[in-house]
């Protein structure tokens, strides 16, 4: 990631605006643990809801667009679903990252806070702070939002009050959230029929996809294939791993170290 930060969710599905769920992101690899239905599912799966509005945090924050984006979660029929039953009228999201270093006296942002408003159905930003020349920290309102501009749409840079403020390692710490893949728990990948379970391609959906990337004429995708191989078998002890779409297209063909399975 270009930087490393946080993400809070205030009177999102079962987090309420007192109890909010806070995720950090940084090095290494993180693993949630906890008895059932606490929201450990919907914590991680909020990245991929909300990664139209994640990808979009500038238009959101200028006023060309009178602060509002009008992006909608991903993967859900109905946007009831993920606000907070106990207050259905909104819920917020802020994201913050460590501050960049700094170079000469550019003016950096750190954080915005977007509320989604179900009656409008759309995500409004309502708080930003940025760190000013001086390495003050600069807190602008709801009230003051309406005086951020856009500058500089490619070097995603905004004005306020005559001050240019850098939003890029905002931008892109939000962006590579949206860029993100969302794998839930699925138990059984290999059945009839194909299709896609949020970014997981399921069934014959997940076969005909392993075969054109194994099989097919991109070279990066069949050394990625190679180096998946290698790892699962690394992983599991196989002295040697391979999986291959077998003759009907509907499974995968499993050859572990010589012996021959085929995945049902």
């Amino acid at each position: 990631m270009a930087a490393y930060g946080k993400i809070t969710l205030r009177n999102y599905r079962c987090f309420g605006w007192n109890n909010p769920a806070i995720l950090e992101f940084g090095d290494g690899f993180t693993a949630y643990v906890g008895p059932n239905n606490v929201g450990k599912s919907s914590a991680i799966r909020a990245i991929f809801e909300l990664r139209g509005i994640l990808g979009n945090v500038i238009s959101t924050l200028v006023n060309n667009n009178g602060n509002r984006s009008s992006e909608q979660p991903a993967g859900v029929s109905d946007i009831a679903e993920v606000v907070n039953d106990k207050n259905p009228e909104k819920f917020e999201i802020k994201i913050e990252i460590e501050p960049p270093i700094r170079v000469g006296s550019t003016s950096y942002a750190v954080e915005i806070t977007i509320e989604f408003e179900y009656t409008t159905r759309t995500f409004n930003a309502i708080g930003f702070q940025f760190i000013n020349s001086s390495g003050q920290i600069v807190v602008v309102a709801s009230t003051q939002m309406s005086a951020i501009s856009l500058v500089n749409a490619g070097s995603h840079v905004v004005a306020y009050q005559g001050t240019q403020i850098d939003c890029s390692s905002l931008y892109f710490f939000a962006s590579d959230l949206a860029k993100s893949k969302y794998f839930p728990a699925f138990r059984n990948a290999i059945n009839e029929g194909g299709g896609q379970y949020y970014d997981l391609a399921v069934g014959t959906a997940l076969v005909q996809t392993w075969d054109s990337w194994k099989a097919g004429t991109n070279r990066a995708q069949k050394v990625a294939i190679g180096k998946v191989e290698k790892q699962i078998a690394d992983l599991l002890g196989f002295g040697s791993l391979q999986i291959n779409a077998d003759q009907t297209g509907k499974t995968l063909d499993v050859i572990i170290d010589q012996l021959r399975t085929t995945l049902k």
